[in-house]
């Protein structure tokens, strides 16, 4: 028997560095590697078994503006969230934009 699993918004496939935010925590790193409108996956996140499923969580993207996000999955190393709020059509463009682009490098 094959599952087919029905997904509520198109995913594009990323990778830029975050931090996840958890309050009055140290955040979390971890590689943003998939974005939707409604939400994304994390890989290489250090610490899941710090989360708890529904938590909420403040993913930072340098170069965008903070999302406020709830846990909604969890793996070893992966983390899915569900965003607060969708994004426009708009917003999600301009984050696939510049989560594909190259690193922005401050000097020190």
């Amino acid at each position: 028997m094959t599952v087919f699993t029905i997904r509520a918004h198109k995913r594009f496939a990323v990778c830029r560095k975050i931090r996840l935010g958890k309050s009055g925590r140290r955040g979390v790193d971890g590689l943003l590697i998939e974005l939707s409108l409604d939400g994304c996956r994390i890989s290489h996140a250090s610490k899941t078994d710090s989360f708890a499923l529904d938590e909420p969580i403040v993913l930072r993207i340098s170069g965008a503006d903070p999302i406020e996000s709830h846990v909604r999955w969890l793996r070893e190393g992966v983390v899915g969230l569900r965003f607060a709020r969708p994004l426009h059509n708009a917003g999600l463009e301009a984050l696939i934009r510049l989560c594909r682009s190259e690193p922005v490098i401050t000097a020190a």
